[in-house]
């Protein structure tokens, strides 16, 4: 087997043509994950939280929030928040945008710590660059109670 040797200038040249060809495929392995996090995530039973118990507790005013596992996608928590006195909102906390975990409402703010997209306390998109709302589960607050299940179509 002959030994080749490639010119400096040559090295150079496929160098950049594999960065430029990296830098122009990144944005479509972008929209392979915002398609991924778009995905609706699965309940496939109803989640019951007794707001007697001090794990949901949060929940018994107006403005608070808290996330609780979602046993048919462990990957996608669910955030449940009081909206007022008679309503809660329940939704994913994953981000459409990108895919990122939002946090807890800060002053009934929703962030997404990746890109600063921000929503309300329904889930609500209130700033970009997501376009879409947070994926949302029907929620019912029955007294004490707060039943969350799959969205109907």
């Amino acid at each position: 087997m002959e030994n080749e040797h490639i010119s400096r200038r040559e090295f150079i040249a496929d160098t950049g043509k594999t960065v430029l060809a990296a830098a122009l495929l990144a944005p479509l392995a972008g929209f392979g994950v915002q398609a991924m996090s778009q995905s609706i995530p699965v309940l496939v039973n109803p989640i019951v939280l007794d707001l007697n118990k001090p794990e949901y507790r949060a929940l018994a005013a107006p403005g608070g929030a808290i996330t609780v596992p979602n046993p048919g996608a462990p990957n996608k928590p669910i955030m449940v928040t009081r909206t007022d006195e008679s309503t809660v909102a329940a939704f994913s906390v994953i981000c459409p945008h990108l895919g990122c975990k939002v946090g807890l409402p800060q002053n009934g703010i929703i962030s997404c710590p990746c890109h600063a997209s921000t929503f309300d306390m329904t889930g609500k998109v209130t700033k970009g660059p997501a376009k879409t709302d947070l994926y949302r589960f029907d929620a019912v607050l029955d007294g004490s109670t707060v039943t969350i299940m799959q969205k109907k179509a």
